[in-house]
């Protein structure tokens, strides 16, 4: 998990699986395209790679990607390596591929150790893949935790404040009007007195739903641009994308909260579904058509099986899913 894409698994642990799958020898063709897909989906996805290449060149014996048109240069400034075979050095044969693959094992845990470090020095609680939890806090107030999520909580005389690190948690909340309850989510300030309400970090942006009561949305500016002031009442929601744009809509926009283990949207993107799905996954799921990630969707998913719900998911839009390795599926038109 990381701060800049918390919610699913992180480009930093994407990247490290994808250099232990490159280590291997010979490289699949359908392996190679799905890397080049999940490369060029996002920038944060290309500085992960830059970073996970850098410190796998530093553990190993500096084995380089080939063919590569950037190297150690373009990965320092977030250019990207093509995807292809690890070139072989003095080692040879069985030896040299161990020495790779732990390489890019050690790569892993230095890449993915760091952020998950830093968030149990931070968290008061943190679930992992499909792991779902209940805390009640001080005064009463109920958190309900999604997979792979993590809060930490600062009370005091004036005021009750959680900050959401990563993932998502839904929110019952004992009303005191002495004390507000104010919920950080990056960029997002969310103040209620008493209410149920959700908010979910995706890669692409942040999600507020309200089931009952009434809470004061706020996003920071950036910049010269102004902050966001919204107010939201039961049923309704909003979600700002990380390029601030702002959708916002009544009535069953979303009625998934982490603790009912349940993926229940209306009128919403494949691609946004799928991202809803990897917390529970404990490995990578590559969208490798954009053009089907933009489809629309209505319908309910149980998480607990992802291949099961991707498969329900893709069934009206020509979709198909493929499990490549034990831990990468990829999600692909039919045919």
């Amino acid at each position: 998990m990381s701060a800049d894409a918390p919610n699913g698994k992180s480009p930093a642990f994407e990247a490290a699986n994808w250099l232990i799958l490159l280590a291997e020898e010979p490289v699949a063709e359908e392996v190679r395209a799905a890397f080049a897909a999940w490369l060029g989906a996002s920038p944060a996805n290309r500085r992960a790679w830059a970073a996970a290449t850098e410190t796998y060149d530093a553990i190993g014996h500096a084995p380089q990607f080939q063919p590569g048109a950037r190297h150690s240069s373009a990965a320092r400034s977030g250019g990207s390596r093509k995807p292809g075979r690890i070139a072989h050095g003095r080692q040879g044969g069985k030896p040299r591929k161990r020495a790779l693959i732990a390489a890019a094992v050690a790569a892993c845990l230095v890449v993915v150790a760091a952020p998950s470090l830093w968030l149990r020095v931070s968290a008061d609680r943190i679930t992992g893949t499909a792991e779902l939890a209940t805390m009640t806090l001080d005064d009463g107030s109920r958190v309900y935790l999604g997979p792979d999520s993590a809060i930490s909580v600062a009370y005091s005389a004036g005021e009750r404040k959680v900050d959401l690190l990563s993932g998502e948690a839904s929110f019952d909340v004992a009303p005191n009007p002495a004390r507000p309850f104010r919920v950080k989510a990056g960029d997002i300030r969310t103040t209620v007195l008493g209410t149920a309400f959700e908010i979910r970090r995706e890669r692409t942006g942040t999600w507020v739903a309200v089931a009952h009561g009434r809470v004061r949305v706020r996003v920071d500016g950036r910049g010269d641009g102004p902050a966001i002031r919204r107010v939201l009442t039961g049923g309704d929601w909003l979600r700002v994308d990380k390029d601030r744009q702002v959708e916002h809509g009544s009535g069953a926009g979303d009625d998934s909260a982490p603790g009912r283990a349940m993926v229940v949207v209306k009128d919403r993107p494949v691609a946004e579904v799928i991202d809803r799905l990897r917390p529970w996954y404990d490995g990578i799921i590559i969208l490798t058509d954009a053009e089907m990630g933009r489809q629309r969707v209505t319908g309910a998913y149980d998480p607990r099986d992802p291949e099961k719900a991707l498969s329900l998911l893709l069934s009206a839009h020509g979709g198909a899913i493929r499990r490549i390795t034990p831990w990468l599926i990829l999600v692909s038109k039919s045919g």
